[in-house]
């Protein structure tokens, strides 16, 4: 399951040993067109006050028959800290990505003009957060803009404060033994996800 950026739900991949390979839940895009559209498309809203994340995989289990004991979760979002109270909540079993989109705009902003922007982009592709993390060191102090300087900065400890989270989520599933055949990353699928609202 991917939970992104905007507070969206997108697609789910599950293994377990009655399911072998994935497994969709609302928002995955069926693939009959270039855009594709949206599967069993859900909306949830977060109606009580009790932490989101528990009113959420309760909607999950009880929509979806998500498996909190089988199934892994991968959150996507722009690290506002009640998307990154996810981890807490699934502890091991979901991964936090800061969703590159945010990333991308916030390099763009800061580094556009920079001799080793094309170098920066490349290190966010390549979801090397070491390498990016360098990258962004060393810009610090050559910006010539006070703002950009302290919005660099601020994004530098962003990502220092959550080991990890620029690393690419397909490898941990992977890892998990998901079947990664036919996922589309995150990135494209952003525009095509259903919405996760609290009110």
């Amino acid at each position: 399951m991917v939970l992104g950026g905007g507070r969206t739900i997108c697609e789910t991949a599950a293994k377990s040993p009655k399911r072998e390979g994935r497994k969709n839940f609302g928002g995955a895009p069926r693939m009959e067109s270039k855009r594709g559209s949206l599967v069993g498309k859900r909306h949830y809203v977060h109606p009580t006050k009790e932490p989101v994340w528990e009113g959420l995989e309760r909607f999950l289990i009880k929509e979806y028959g998500y498996d909190p004991t089988r199934e892994w979760v991968v959150i996507n979002g722009d690290g506002a800290a009640w998307i990154t109270a996810c981890r807490e909540y699934f502890g091991k079993r979901a991964f936090f990505q800061l969703d590159r989109f945010h990333v991308a705009r916030e390099i763009r902003e800061c580094l556009k003009e920079h001799p080793r922007y094309r170098t920066i982009r490349k290190k966010l592709a390549l979801f090397d957060e070491n390498g990016l993390l360098t990258e962004l060191h060393s810009a610090v102090g050559t910006l010539g803009d006070e703002k950009k300087e302290k919005q660099l900065e601020g994004w530098i400890q962003r990502i220092e404060s959550m080991p990890g989270c620029l690393n690419n989520y397909r490898q941990w599933l992977r890892e998990k033994g998901i079947d990664m055949t036919g996922m589309r990353p995150w990135e494209v699928q952003r525009e095509r996800c259903t919405s996760l609202r609290s009110e």
